[in-house]
């Protein structure tokens, strides 16, 4: 395949070179790690029975979705996209991939493509009425909503998965941002333009609240019990604490580090963490939030840059993906010590974790590249290529009646 820049093929080895400076400790550590890892990476998966799959999809721009698959660590066929692609999710309970597709400059504004991942094909583009932004699904995979935005104004869609059809609609007053669902069916929509918090009643379809921001919000996290949210306001660099029961209120702003990118709650929802990028990439922080108490309880010191979040099935260990270091540093969450600072390519910015936290897949979006690490080591096992101007990522794990050849 004709791999994207600074991907380029020499011999056998793959090695990575970027315009004229080469990034040979980035090589010498895929090379080393590879060597002793890759022989047995295939026993992560056992296969007794029907096929387990285990992929890896980047959204890119104007260039599809890049399958990668995880058992081999090799590219697959990529997913066909009619613009770009802003969004992914996954749906295990229908085995299916959903992606927000911006169509610019044709009929339609956007669209929900739907892909089978069975049979590796779009099943179905369902199309919307506005540019969309954002996605979340149901608890039972029933029902995706998605916010979008049109001639500067916002929109909200229920679009019901069985039937393939868009059962709700309802105009927003802001432009969104962010979309999270909470518990009692409420669905919280961060608008940047004006900065503000929309509650939406899920079974109604009608607005319960709105609620003024310090600042244009980037994320909504809601907690998997009670009716609590958190809202990532960067250029106050702040988190905004709501409180999503009738009536909602803004319960307090808490202060983080500067430029906040990302947040990532612990499985049991008792802390949140928040990466500090820092002025021009100089931060060095992760603010952990107390969700209970809602307040700041302390911070921990990482990598430069500190972007992307992403925290293990068991609660034990952050991984924080850090942007101007080059590095994804692993963090003890019982003792708020790094355990590990692992290179991977340039720019690191968002992680996803996959095969039951077995891998962390690393977005590098300066050297558009794919870091696979192997998290009970850990240590980098590859750098695969990836494509430019990534925008989100998601893994899939889904079971096909095919059953693997062993070769």
């Amino acid at each position: 395949m004709n791999l994207p820049s600074p991907w380029r093929r020499r011999g056998n080895h793959g090695k990575r070179r970027r315009g004229g400076l080469a990034s040979r400790w980035v090589a010498a550590a895929t090379m080393a790690a590879a060597a002793g890892v890759l022989a047995g990476c295939h026993q992560l998966y056992p296969m007794p029975g029907p096929a387990y799959h285990v992929m890896f999809y980047v959204a890119g721009r104007g260039a599809g979705i890049l399958a990668l698959d995880a058992r081999t660590l090799k590219v697959a066929p990529p997913l066909a996209a009619d613009g770009t692609v802003v969004a992914l999710a996954y749906n295990p309970a229908r085995a299916e991939l959903y992606a927000l597709d911006q169509a610019y400059g044709r009929r339609l504004p956007g669209s929900l493509a739907v892909f089978s991942l069975a049979s590796k094909r779009r099943a179905r583009v369902i199309p919307l009425d506005a540019r969309p932004k954002a996605m979340a699904l149901s608890a039972d995979g029933a029902v995706a909503y998605i916010a979008g935005d049109r001639d500067g104004r916002g929109a909200l869609f229920a679009v019901d998965l069985p039937s393939r059809s868009v059962t709700h609609h309802m105009a927003l007053d802001g432009k969104p941002a962010a979309l999270a669902l909470a518990p009692a069916e409420r669905i919280v929509v961060a608008t940047a333009a004006p900065p503000r918090l929309e509650i939406v009643g899920a079974a109604t379809f009608r607005p319960a609240a709105t609620l003024p921001l310090p600042a244009p919000p980037t994320q909504v996290v809601a907690l998997p019990y009670g009716h609590k949210a958190f809202v990532l306001c960067p250029a106050a660099n702040e988190v905004a604490v709501v409180d999503l029961a009738p009536p909602a209120s803004v319960l307090t702003y808490l202060s983080v580090g500067p430029d906040p990118k990302a947040m990532v709650l612990k499985p049991d929802g008792g802390e949140l963490y928040v990466s500090n990028y820092g002025d021009h990439g100089g931060g060095t922080s992760v603010s952990i939030v107390d969700t209970a108490a809602n307040q700041v309880a302390g911070s921990m010191v990482v990598g430069t840059g500190p972007w992307g979040l992403a925290v293990s099935p068991d609660g034990s260990r952050l991984y924080v993906a850090n942007h101007a270091a080059d590095t994804v540093d692993v963090i003890n969450l019982e003792t708020r010590h790094v355990l590990s600072a692992i290179p991977v390519g340039l720019g690191p910015e968002r992680l996803a974790l996959g095969g039951l936290g077995a891998y962390v897949f690393v977005e590098d979006q300066t050297s558009s590249d794919i870091a696979v690490i192997r998290t009970d080591i850990p240590a980098l096992m590859t750098l695969l290529p990836s494509l430019p101007g990534a925008r989100d990522i998601q893994v899939a794990a889904f079971r096909s009646p095919v059953r693997p050849v062993r070769r």
